[in-house]
């Protein structure tokens, strides 16, 4: 139907310019790229997909110079509201109570309430019959926004959101978690993973007009201030899963691929005070970009290091919700 091609390819949109955004270095994006405080880098679900009966466990991925100490809360909600309206949860918990005790099911619900702990686990109770009720409800009521609606018409995304505080300070970070029918079983995701040593780092040295040497540094070795260095991350190639898109109501079966790999987002961060600006982050969709393009990246280090320490941390983002992630530490010296 014409709604649901309009509000996928809005939603494509979105996430397309949401990507790109970090793929070239901006002054704007300057600060969401260097590390000069705490925060939630990331939301990690394990597995990244669930079918009914199953259960993912929470985490984060928390930038935390100080090692501050650090208060949690998890919950989740069926589906939630867009940024006009604050991302609110789109159905209370008592409404959803309802629906369930109508379904006469035997499955305990959730609440919404998912604890205290740095992590946290969420059981999927809901099947196919249980998800379009939901989504009959939210249609009824007529005041629900397009995000919410979205979310029903693509198959119910629930919302996972952590509330992380220290003192007077919180940070808020969301994560939709996709439910899963039983035909969908053989399209499982899995998060992408990066490998624990760089795959090479190498010195860039200046020549002039002419294409700079760029010399191997030995694993272990210092990093230099006031130098340049390209940085390669170590991800196999099979991280990028083949599926199988789903085929939309509306849009031309010809428009879309049979099968294809999932598109990477690999995004950097850096600590402030080792960096003169950030270093942004890549996109990878098969066949338009050579893999270990994807994977490097320059850095220049400041002129003056007062921490002595380079501190690299990765996300990487499949397109269907799956995440992996792996921070570095080099020490600095002074120059050359």
């Amino acid at each position: 139907m014409n709604l649901r091609k309009s509000m996928y390819t809005t939603l494509s949109a979105l996430l397309t310019l949401c990507l790109l955004s970090g793929c070239n270095v901006k002054e704007e994006l300057e600060g969401y790229e260097i590390l000069d405080r705490v925060r939630i880098l990331a939301l990690q679900s394990e597995p990244p997909d669930l079918l009914a009966g199953e259960s993912a466990t929470l985490n984060a991925f928390v930038y935390n110079p100080e090692d501050q100490e650090m208060s949690y809360q998890w919950s989740w909600c069926p589906v939630r509201n867009g940024p006009q309206e604050g991302f609110s949860c789109a159905m209370e918990e008592e409404t959803l109570k309802e629906v369930w005790a109508a379904l006469g099911r035997d499955e305990e619900l959730p609440p919404y309430d998912l604890g205290d702990e740095a992590s946290a686990e969420f059981k999927n109770v809901f099947d196919g019959k249980a998800i379009f009720e939901i989504c009959a409800i939210l249609l009824e009521e007529g005041d629900v926004d397009d995000l919410a609606l979205l979310s029903c018409v693509m198959g119910l995304q629930i919302s996972v959101e952590l509330r992380m505080s220290s003192g007077d300070q919180e940070w808020v970070a969301l994560k939709n978690l996709e439910l899963l029918l039983d035909e969908k079983e053989s399209e499982r995701n899995s998060n992408p993973s990066i490998q624990a040593e760089m795959k090479g780092i190498k010195l860039i040295i200046p020549r002039n007009k002419l294409k700079p040497l760029k010399e191997p540094v030995e694993a272990g070795a210092p990093l230099y201030e006031g130098s340049r260095y390209e940085f390669i991350v170590d991800v196999n190639e099979d991280q990028s899963e083949s599926f199988t898109p789903e085929k939309l109501e509306g849009v031309d079966d010809a428009e879309i691929p049979d099968e294809k790999k999932e598109n990477l987002f690999l995004k950097w961060f850096v600590t402030k005070d080792a960096v003169d600006s950030g270093v942004g982050g890549s996109l990878f969709v098969d066949g338009s970009i050579d893999f270990e393009d994807f994977l490097t990246n320059e850095v220049s280090i400041a002129p003056t290091v007062k921490s002595g320490k380079l501190g690299i941390y990765l996300v990487i983002r499949d397109e269907r919700g799956g995440v992996g992630w792996m921070s570095y530490e080099f020490d600095v010296e002074a120059g050359q």
